[in-house]
């Protein structure tokens, strides 16, 4: 079992199409590694997107969501639990 950060990243764009991208590249630079006080490595990986969703006014500047849950070999599954790319671009279309 892993501990894991599930995070919703907001945007204002102008082309839906770029979300996808933007939304990976985003994460990706989110990453990083350390070693805890048990001297085991710690991960902080992106595994994928999850939703797209379109916010109006309801959301405030900067506003961050985030859930920690504990999951089961994530990144290993996560072609089962993710939805993959192409249903994602149908949301945003």
């Amino acid at each position: 079992m892993r501990r894991c950060e599930e995070k919703t990243l907001i945007f204002t764009i102008k082309n839906s199409e770029d979300i996808i991208s933007l939304s990976i590249e985003s994460a990706k630079k989110l990453e990083f590694n350390y070693i805890n006080n048990c001297n085991k490595k710690v991960f902080f990986e992106y595994i994928g997107i999850l939703d797209i969703c379109h916010l109006g006014i309801e959301i405030e500047d900067n506003e961050v969501w985030y859930n920690i849950k504990t999951m089961l070999t994530p990144m290993e599954r996560k072609d089962k639990i993710l939805p993959n790319i192409n249903q994602l671009k149908r949301i945003i279309r």
